[in-house]
């Protein structure tokens, strides 16, 4: 008896439901001549060998069951579903193949048998049910893959010609090339599924008899009707005592899946040359000693002949990464450039199946597979030839449309026309079908090449009249794809999750793209404030497909981009790492991950809803993705923008409008200012009194202190501590900071020193004022009236143009508005900046551009983890300060001090 190698799984003997609720509506009543143990019932019939004689006109197919030894297999009790065309049927199919029917070979008969067998019996309608726990999905499955299919049952031979050519980006079937074989052993990967349209099935995934036609090119479908791989059935359900027959009216030949037939679809070869350039050999050892065991025990029977490409079998693999987290990136364990959406050679792909070294686990492979919408190669010449085209064209240009375009780069493309599900891409569902930026691709009905539409055994490949450029083209990060000296901003907008952001189309920036020479001199801000200032040189690891960093110490004596020497290197790498299936993989630096994030916030300019904010429109301060200000000049055809460290302007390389907004490349560092609030004002005399009250009281408790100080920390040296005003959290603030002029207007109209309010204690010796109660509404006051100068929402002159009322940190007491903020009047402009409060004992204050010591000051309070290398930069506010000549009075309730309380100057 041949040995049961022709399938992976045991067969299974059970009979299907419908057959057992049968024989159980049959059964008679008990009695003592119950004769069912010797005769069955009429209404079972004979088995499905002896019911296919018994007709007469299935002489074909019964000659090559019996051919491949299945004979006793369709003849005993078992469970089985045969799909069957007739011997009428079979000829004209033989006749439009060139096969003369008397000399079938073995592989071809079992290609034809087999994959029209499937394990169980099934009444058509019940196809569309699978088990799921302790529950059944009625109507959900599509496609069914326990066929009596074997891998070994047919293993193409492939010639050298048809490998795969080289691409300009690597050569993966170069080594069976270069043997000089003529032909090769080549499978795909997979069992082989059979694909039905049941009328249930249909309704329940959304299947409309419109979508029906366009996949079957103009076929009808009627409600009744069945199709089983693409044929119709003509009889179904017909029931025998080991399984069923379902009649067919064509020959239900396995389909190729979507790669093969790309392949093999002349209106797309160029398609399919682009994506032959993402697959690889892998050769199978097991199969190939399975099948040499197979061919050597049955070598009298010549059921496994000798295979034309000799002993050694391959399988053909796209390297992928999919949504689920499957993928195949690496190849002899190196990792390739570029991967598509998913591996269209694989006959049983789904997006949800999990495969591992084991094998697959999930069965989603019975409920949906894959689309894949493929241009003519008349629309990709026109669209290589196009103005879309010139992205892809202007950068390298060739003879034949893609030739040079990189494997990392054309995945892109290729990617934007294939969809993860079937079911999600059908004609009807067109206009939801969604690019890389989440928007429509522009997919319609009538570009599809009518005739040329083929559902696969994996998936469905729409033959289209147009091609599709990625949103990723069309964005601002579109030089980053193509760009040799971008390779560390394109993995950083890949790997640091920036890619949807920038993808966008609903939304517009103006990004600053900083090239790989730029990112090799950036000074650390974490450590610059710790004992052990450093300096990183950011470069791109091709071998690990990361960036990582040369840490140099920064000497700050030298001061500006002259500090950083090349002294005491260290590296900042990535680390090898093994998943929980004992997959390795390369883990970014923290650090670099950190820096990197927070650079790339600070390059990104989103633009105002409301249509400001953007570089160009007359401003030249603007507001960053993480609320930072940047100083950008546009002068005509120059653009500059000002690194915040050193001060200089560093002028663009090139600036271009894409549809998302403008991108401008630049070849020197800018990064956000080091420059903290209290360091500014420490470094102005002219705030000594505003700074001095801003410290708080030295007399506090520390209670008092946790109570009332704007500080977070009792530290001031800015140098070496990272002292924040407690009310900033991740925003941007204005901070107008009164000089002394202005401080001792106030004073004069009463506000309280901390002197005077430490001084109450004697004023009041002997009476029965309750001193510590006058001593907290005091300070709460100074308080408030500090605060009143802290506001939320940065404003800058040369900013866009501001009329508005904008809150503070100070808040109300009580009354109905207690814990409100009290908010300032602000107008500001090119020119300047306009304030009012809420006080008729001041003037309304006026900031002008007279001297820039004292407008448009830039500060940044971070908070850091540590201030080493190895610290991350946790958190940041922004902070524009600006020098005020009046106080800002949020109520004159703060004018409260009385002559006798006050401290005579010394």
């Amino acid at each position: 008896m041949l040995i049961k190698v022709l399938r992976a799984r045991t067969y299974k003997v059970l009979l299907s439901m419908a057959i057992g609720v049968g024989a159980l509506c049959m059964m008679p009543s008990c009695s003592d001549d119950y004769e069912w143990a010797q005769e069955k019932p009429s209404w079972l019939g004979q088995s499905i060998y002896d019911e296919l004689s018994r007709r007469g006109n299935f002489s074909i197919y019964l000659k090559m069951v019996d051919d491949l030894g299945r004979t006793e297999f369709l003849s005993k009790t078992g469970s089985v579903t045969v799909f069957v065309p007739d011997d009428d049927t079979y000829r004209a199919y033989f006749k439009a193949h060139g096969v003369d029917e008397n000399h079938i070979s073995i592989p071809m008969k079992r290609f034809l048998v087999n994959t029209s067998m499937l394990e169980n019996a099934y009444v058509l309608d019940l196809l569309t049910n699978q088990p799921s726990g302790d529950n059944i999905l009625k109507g959900q499955v599509m496609r069914r893959t326990n066929t009596q299919w074997s891998v070994y049952d047919s293993i193409p031979a492939v010639s050298v010609a048809e490998l795969p050519e080289a691409s300009v980006s690597a050569d993966y079937w170069g080594g069976l090339r270069g043997r000089h074989q003529p032909v090769y052993n080549l499978i795909e990967e997979g069992t082989v599924p059979m694909v039905h349209f049941i009328w249930r099935q249909m309704m329940s995934k959304g299947i409309t008899k419109k979508d029906f036609s366009y996949l079957f090119n103009g076929t009808e479908f009627q409600e009744e009707d069945v199709y089983i791989n693409n044929v119709k059935v003509r009889e179904g359900n017909v029931t025998c005592q080991n399984g069923y027959i379902h009649i067919m009216d064509g020959v239900p030949e396995p389909l190729p899946n979507m790669a093969g037939y790309l392949r093999t679809n002349g209106a797309t070869s160029l398609f399919s040359k682009l994506m032959d350039r993402y697959s690889a050999p892998f050769v199978s050892a097991s199969l190939s000693n399975s099948y040499k065991d197979l061919h050597d025990r049955y070598a009298d029977q010549n059921l496994y002949p000798a295979l034309a490409g000799g002993d050694s079998i391959y399988g053909r693999r796209y390297f992928f990464s999919s949504a689920d987290g499957n993928s195949l990136t690496s190849y002899n364990g190196v990792e390739v450039d570029g991967v598509l959406k998913f591996d269209p050679s694989r006959n049983d792909y789904a997006e949800g199946n999990i495969y591992t070294a084991g094998g697959e686990y999930t069965d989603n492979v019975n409920l949906d597979m894959g689309a894949v919408f493929a241009p003519t190669d008349e629309a990709l010449n026109s669209y290589w030839n196009s103005e879309n085209g010139s992205f892809l064209r202007e950068r390298y240009p060739s003879d034949e449309p893609f030739e040079n375009v990189p494997n990392d780069v054309l995945a892109e493309f290729l990617n934007n026309h294939m969809q993860y599900s079937f079911l999600s891409s059908l004609p009807s569902k067109f206009n939801l079908v969604l690019d890389d930026a989440k928007d429509p691709v522009g997919l319609d009905e009538a570009d599809i090449i009518k005739g040329s539409t083929a559902v696969c055994n994996n998936g469905a490949v729409y033959v289209m009249k147009k091609a599709y450029a990625p949103a990723s083209f069309r964005s601002v990060l579109a030089p980053t794809l193509v760009n040799e000296n971008m390779k560390i901003m394109n993995w950083a907008i890949r790997s640091l999750e920036f890619r949807p952001y920038l993808l966008s189309m609903v939304s517009h920036y103006d990004f600053m793209i900083l090239t790989d020479e730029a990112l090799s001199r950036y000074i650390d801000p974490v450590s610059y404030s710790g004992t052990d200032p450093r300096w990183f040189k950011f470069y791109y690891n091709a071998e690990k497909n990361q960036v990582e960093a040369y840490s140099y110490r920064y000497d700050k004596k030298l001061g500006g981009w002259a500090g950083c020497t090349e002294d005491d290197m260290r590296i900042l790498g990535s680390t090898l790492q093994e998943d929980s299936e004992g997959n390795s993989y390369y883990q970014i630096n923290p650090v670099v991950e950190n820096r990197l994030t927070d650079l790339l916030n600070f390059c990104i300019v989103p633009r105002d809803v409301n249509g400001g904010n953007y570089v160009g429109n007359g401003s030249v301060y603007y507001q960053t993705k993480d609320d930072g200000p940047m100083k950008v000049e546009k002068v005509g055809g120059q653009v500059t923008v000002t690194d915040q460290y050193s001060g200089e302007k560093v002028t663009t390389q090139d600036f271009v409008t894409m549809d998302n907004g403008v991108y401008y490349v630049l070849d020197q560092m800018v990064q956000p200012t080091f420059h903290s609030l209290m360091q500014e004002l420490v470094e102005h005399p002219e705030y000594s009194e505003f700074y001095e009250l801003l410290l708080g009281n030295e007399e506090w408790t520390t209670n008092e202190s946790n109570l009332y100080s704007l500080i977070s920390t009792k530290s001031l040296n800015m140098n070496d501590d990272n002292a924040a005003i407690q009310t900033f959290s991740s925003y941007h603030y204005t901070v107008y900071v009164p000089d002394n002029a202005a401080m001792e207007k106030a004073y004069s109209l009463g506000l309280p020193r901390w002197k005077d309010i430490n001084n109450l204690a004697n004023v009041y010796a002997g009476t029965d004022v309750n001193v510590d109660s006058l001593k907290q509404a005091y300070t709460q006051r100074v308080m408030n009236f500090l605060k009143y100068h802290f506001q939320d929402n940065a404003v800058y002159i040369g900013g866009d143009a501001r009329n508005m009322s904008f809150e503070t940190a100070a808040t109300h007491s009580d009354g109905a508005d207690k814990g409100l903020s009290y908010t300032l009047r602000v107008n500001s402009d090119a020119t300047g900046i306009t304030v009012a409060d809420n006080s008729e004992k001041t003037g309304v204050v006026r900031i002008t551009t007279e001297n820039p010591e004292f407008y448009n000051r830039m500060t940044r309070e971070y908070t850091f983890s540590e201030k080493t290398e190895n610290g991350n930069i946790n958190a940041s506010s922004y902070v524009v300060v600006h020098r005020v000549n009046e106080p800002l009075i949020y109520d004159d309730e703060c004018f409260c001090l009385k002559d006798n309380e006050r401290v005579p100057e010394d």
